[in-house]
């Protein structure tokens, strides 16, 4: 059964990492799939303001309630990699639509990957 894995780079790098794995002969379709729809991307204002604030609220509110501050800290000290939430909500409010846009590039195509 194949799988797909999507996972943000950590700090510091940027983009995105694709890992699709199994056996399948439409591996190939899917994955340029996956880069056409990633290149081509159009991002609606309204929808993208939407969603960015609900993104934002719920980052503010995610250590309101004292189990889940202290699950969140718990998980910040036991973890070697993990963004806080005040950086992350910081980055959410100054997030515009452009740097979301799909843009062309000569990296993102399927003929720049190389096997796990």
């Amino acid at each position: 059964m194949p799988l797909l894995l999507i996972q943000m780079w950590p700090e510091g790098l940027a983009g995105i990492e694709i890992k699709v794995d199994g056996f399948s002969h439409k591996l190939p379709l899917l994955v340029n799939y996956i880069f056409q729809q990633l290149v081509t991307l159009k991002v609606q204002p309204d929808r993208f303001e939407r969603l960015r604030e609900g993104l934002v609220r719920r980052y503010k509110n995610a250590n309101f309630k004292p189990d889940k501050h202290a699950t969140y800290l718990r998980l910040y000290a036991i973890k070697q990699k993990m963004w806080p939430v005040e950086v992350v909500q910081a980055q959410l409010e100054s997030l515009t639509q452009s740097a979301v846009q799909g843009k062309p590039s000569s990296s993102c195509h399927p003929g720049s990957l190389t096997p796990a």
